[in-house]
Parts: C-alpha cells; sequence; structure tokens
C-alpha cells in the first residue's frame, strides 16, 4: 500500500509491504507532489534515475543485478557508467535521459563542484545514494589486501598503517558527500546532512535487497525478492564483524575516532532510508553504551525479568503474612470463647465474624 502525505515544505511517501515492514522516502520540496511526480515521470520514462555511487556502496550489485534485470531500461554497459557524463559539472538531465533510463555516478572522492550543486529538485530526476557502515566499508577493498596484505595476514605495523592511510580509513564516503576529509570544517556536517534530504531514496546497505524489493513497486520495475536473494555470484558472502576482523580493541577505538564524521552521518543516512532497517548503527555513542547481555539475553531484559521476580516475590510474602495474620486473630477469638461461659466454641465462629473483627 502506498500513501503520500504531503505539506507546504515536505512530500513522505510511506510505504507498507505485505509483511508489516515499513518504508519512508522523504524529500524536501516547496511542492508536496514533487516526489509522486518524478516517480511518474519515471515510468513515463520522462526522468531518469541518478545514483551517487560511493565506491564499495553496492552501486555495483545496484546495477548489474537490480536495474539490468529490467532489460527495457537503457543502462551503460558497465556499472550503469560512461565516460559521457560524471558528475554534477554534467548534470544536465534532459540531455542525459536522452540516451538513458538510468545512470551511476561512482566517486572515490569528491567531484568539483560538489554534488550539493546539481539541481536534485528537478521534476527529470529519481535520485538515489546507498549508505553503508563507514568501517564495514573500509575493510572492503580498494587495493588494502595488495597494498597492507589481507586481513588474515596483516602484521600489526601493516594494521596500523592500514588505520593511518589518508583516504581509505577516515571518512570515506562523507568526504565525497560534504568536500571535507577532516570531518571538523565548520558546516560540512550540515551540508552533507541537507543533501542527503534532497536525495529522494537513501538507502540503508544493512536491509539492501528489502529496500530494493519495494523500490520496485514503487518504481513499476520488475525485480522479486527471489531474483535480488544471493548478493554475489555463488551466493550471499558473509563476513565477521568489522571490530571482530580488526581484532585489536586500541586499533578500533582509533578508527572510531577517525571516522566520527562519517559514522554520524551514515546513522542519519539509516534514519531517513527507504525501508529502515532493525540493525543498529556502529556509532562510538552506542559502543560505549551497549547492552551487556549473559547467555546472550541483552541487560535491559534480564533487569526487567528481574524486577518480576522480585515483585512476584513480594506480593506472595504480603499474601502470607496477610494470611497468618488473620490465622492468629481467628486463634485469639477462638481462645477467648473456651473460656467465657455463653461464648461461642471454635467450631462456632465463622469466617464473617472475623472478618468484622478484622
Amino acid at each position: 500500500q502506498y500513501f503520500l502525505l504531503t505539506d507546504s515544505a515536505l512530500s513522505t511517501m510511506v510505504v507498507t509491504s505485505n509483511d508489516g515492514a515499513t518504508a519512508n522516502a522523504t524529500a524536501s520540496t516547496s511542492v508536496g507532489s514533487l516526489l509522486s511526480k518524478k516517480i511518474e515521470n519515471f515510468k513515463q520514462r520522462k526522468a531518469i534515475i541518478l545514483t551517487i555511487h560511493v565506491t564499495h556502496h553496492a552501486g555495483t550489485f545496484f546495477c548489474n543485478k537490480f536495474i539490468k534485470f529490467n532489460k527495457e531500461l537503457r543502462v551503460p554497459d558497465f556499472a550503469c557508467m560512461s565516460r559521457e557524463a560524471r558528475g554534477p559539472a554534467q548534470s544536465n538531465w534532459t540531455a542525459l535521459r536522452q540516451n538513458y533510463d538510468v545512470y551511476s555516478w561512482e566517486y572515490r572522492t569528491h567531484p568539483t563542484p560538489l554534488l550539493e550543486t546539481c539541481d536534485w529538485e528537478s521534476d527529470e530526476v529519481v535520485s538515489i545514494f546507498i549508505s553503508r557502515d563507514p568501517l564495514d566499508r573500509m575493510l572492503a577493498g580498494d587495493g588494502n589486501d595488495k597494498i597492507y596484505n589481507i586481513t588474515s595476514e596483516r602484521t600489526p605495523a601493516q594494521w596500523w598503517a592500514w588505520a593511518n592511510d589518508k583516504v581509505l580509513t577516515k571518512n570515506y564516503a562523507y568526504e565525497i558527500l560534504s568536500g571535507d576529509r577532516s570531518g571538523s570544517a565548520p558546516g560540512s556536517m550540515e551540508r552533507a546532512k541537507k543533501l542527503l534530504d534532497r536525495i529522494d531514496f537513501v538507502i540503508d546497505q544493512d536491509c539492501l535487497n528489502e529496500n530494493l524489493v519495494e523500490l520496485a513497486k514503487l518504481l513499476g520495475l520488475n525485480n522479486t525478492e527471489e531474483q535480488l536473494a544471493g548478493r554475489h555470484k555463488g551466493g550471499t558472502i558473509h563476513h565477521q564483524a568489522a571490530r571482530e576482523r580488526i581484532g585489536n580493541d586500541t586499533l578500533w577505538e582509533y578508527l572510531l575516532e577517525r571516522n566520527m564524521a562519517g559514522i554520524e552521518l551514515h546513522a542519519y543516512a539509516k534514519e531517513r532510508s527507504f525501508i529502515v532497517c532493525n540493525a543498529s548503527v556502529a556509532t562510538k555513542k552506542e559502543k560505549l553504551s551497549i547492552d551487556a547481555s549473559i547467555f546472550g539475553i541483552p541487560a535491559s531484559s534480564l533487569l526487567f525479568g528481574m524486577a518480576c521476580v522480585v515483585l512476584f516475590i513480594v506480593i506472595v510474602f504480603m499474601l502470607v503474612w496477610k494470611n497468618r495474620q488473620c490465622f492468629k486473630k481467628k486463634e485469639k477469638v477462638v481462645s477467648s470463647g473456651q473460656g467465657t461461659q455463653g461464648m461461642k466454641s471454635s467450631h462456632d465462629v465463622n469466617d464473617e465474624e472475623v472478618k468484622s473483627l478484622l
């Protein structure tokens, strides 16, 4: 089911899938129906899909497995890219869509001029950005193995040399979106977040297939969950978590500090994802406050369970204590009756009389 909620400043598309998962896509706009206009234009091939492809952010999968499955779409042969138009300087959507229905810009560093200079509000373009956990991304390749050895065989010196690489391990995607590698330039974070706000569909790679299935429905494409299953040849590749692969707490802390801007921006992107994943964002704040667990049970759940047990014990104790008090008073009445002529015997004392005494 699709619902378009509009106001004077924001267009929000809310999607509820068959399994109840909720998706949302937002676009800042002066006209509330802009997003629906873009989608309708694409269906009529009056708009082009433009993906901002940060290297190792699933851009090749998006093109080869998602887009090219739809044979009717006109796309460049290699990863939906060509040399004709590689960035904002060539962002003439009208000219670009004369030859293509889908196009991708891949970046390893920020373009000049910056991506924010594009007319993302044009109804001739449907923009897409796939966001990935910065620490997962930096373990994905880029020639890392050739320069610093494969991860399973790196020496401590090689790990630290890799961690201090000027490009690969410092705010990689953040720099592409903002133009700031340091992550501390005044206004760069706000600029990067504002750019994401202008993108029509931000997708969290942690639940990439779920996003793409719903996106296909919205855009009138033919993709299915079964068709998208298995991201790589031979099936999906499952890696250990980034921290386990790095295997050094000091190094991990150093990388978190070095990439705090990128981690914050990814957390923001996750919140804006078309479908919001259940997976948590590996921010330092979350790492420092992460729930402890015992036998795999989060501490918060254990505390709640313990509180319920304590409450149960207190209630049982109070009931037992009240019952004993009642019994003592009943016993006192019986004793008093046996020593006084004319008083009822113990078997004549009923509960109603005891209650009246209580």
